[in-house]
């Protein structure tokens, strides 16, 4: 059986949740999801992949995915969440959705580094993605998207498909390649 269909859908809408493939644990998105998932009183199926995270307690869980199951989970949510990784939001790009993105943070041991908060602010700036970096806004951003899941797919067709794929790749370009400022001497 795919991990997409269950004898228990009954129509709901499918959420899915990936947090990539990094080493750290991700248990803050983990904790939002059952946390939110307690206040969306069964209106979605949720999938999540939770790499090395404990996994959540309420929703179909695995620990990875092949590339193609990924594909398959982008393009057949309602809603996709995400980490602040580059390559996973162009993949919810290219299935024409806008993510739901939460930025892993270092200060907490959720990276090496704030270059998924960094990211993650920048492209908000765009438009090309819904940032949540606090429970109160990733709950009000969900359970709307919920409420009308073709916001965040008419987003994600209105930024273009393949063209948002490719004009985001260039930003992630200009952001991750911008070369360094020059240097002034003396100061």
């Amino acid at each position: 059986m795919s991990l997409l269909t269950s004898s228990a859908d009954n129509g709901r809408r499918l959420v899915f949740v990936t947090v990539g493939t990094d080493c750290h644990p991700f248990s803050r998105l983990m904790e939002w999801i059952d946390l939110s998932l307690d206040r969306l009183d069964g209106r979605v199926r949720c999938l999540v992949q939770h790499g090395v995270s404990p996994p959540p307690r309420k929703p179909d869980a695995v620990d990875y995915m092949t590339y193609s199951e990924m594909k398959e989970a982008f393009e057949a949510a309602a809603v996709v969440v995400s980490h602040g990784g580059p390559g996973t939001i162009m993949m919810t790009l290219a299935a024409g959705k806008m993510p739901i993105v939460v930025p892993r943070r270092a200060d907490i041991g959720e990276h090496v580094d704030n270059h998924q908060v960094a990211f993650a602010r920048r492209v908000a700036e765009m438009q090309t993605i819904c940032l949540a970096e606090g429970y109160d806004h990733f709950l009000e951003t969900l359970t709307a998207a919920v409420e009308d899941p073709c916001r965040l797919q008419r987003a994600g067709r209105e930024l273009g498909g393949a063209p948002a794929v490719a004009a985001f790749a260039n930003v992630v370009e200009r952001v991750v390649l911008k070369p360094p400022a020059p240097r002034v001497a003396g100061s």
